[in-house]
């Protein structure tokens, strides 16, 4: 797992609990979706990076667990400070929303496997844009 996001692992970890679920409320991961659709079409690239940060609050919070949801929110105030000196957060959010997306469409189809997979991946492309992102602003 990308030691940048050790706290977002967590995500993989509610995904790949998700089949023990007997109905998970997916209501928050769609609101956050719906709220980087909008943002795309508003041209409000700073508010596709919150939609983001909220897609994936909401994607912990369906552990159930006070504390996990203490830990994704140290982790997204911290990813909020790297994403406050982006010189092109367009680019650097946009291909998000796709996946936030197809995670969601997953976790419906109760395809709880794939989902995990997929975000797995998608943490590993984030943490690999994270660092490029950071060595670009100390260099």
């Amino acid at each position: 797992m990308p030691a940048i996001l050790d706290g977002a692992a967590a995500d993989v970890d509610v995904v790949s609990g998700a089949g023990s679920w007997s109905s998970p409320d997916l209501q928050g991961l769609r609101d956050a979706t719906a709220e980087g659709e909008r943002a795309v079409t508003q041209r409000a690239w700073p508010a596709l990076g919150s939609a983001n940060m909220h897609f994936h609050r909401e994607l912990g919070a369906l552990a159930g667990s006070r504390r996990l949801d203490e830990t994704m929110e140290q982790v997204l105030a911290e990813m909020r400070l790297v994403f406050s000196v982006m010189a092109d957060p367009h680019a650097f959010h946009a291909p998000y929303l796709a996946e936030n997306q197809k995670l969601l469409r997953l976790l419906e189809d109760e395809r709880y496997e794939e989902a995990r997979a997929a975000l797995a991946h998608y943490l590993d492309i984030a943490e690999a844009q994270l660092l490029r992102a950071m060595d670009s602003l100390a260099g």
